[in-house]
């Protein structure tokens, strides 16, 4: 149930998922990255040191739990935050590589 709430909330808009996002264009998920170890936790989400598959990147990926932010009613937050992250390229703040979720989470790679 909530997966369906989420998407009909905002997750899908012109049947494009809009929480689906890459600065290289090349889709992700999960698999493709190493995870490292847990660098914070907030209250909303953890974030996690991740190296990428293939080419040994590092990055931040920020994790966030669904069904939390639903509970919180913080789904229009997430989205804006996700939205000026891939819109904005300025060297005083950090640049979104990827954003992508399964079933109960979200992922945004930083």
């Amino acid at each position: 149930m909530v997966e369906t709430v989420f998407a009909d909330k905002y997750m899908e808009t012109e049947n494009v998922n809009i929480m689906t996002a890459s600065r290289d264009s090349t889709p992700v998920t999960l698999d493709d990255f190493s995870l490292l170890t847990v660098i914070g936790k907030g209250s909303y989400a953890k974030v996690v040191l991740v190296k990428r598959k293939g080419n040994d990147k590092i990055y931040a990926m920020k994790i966030l739990k669904k069904k939390y932010i639903e509970k919180k009613k913080q789904e229009a937050h997430i989205k804006t935050e996700r939205d000026v992250l891939v819109e904005v390229n300025h060297p005083f703040i950090i640049t979104m590589y990827n954003a992508f979720q399964n079933d109960k989470k979200l992922f945004f790679v930083l």
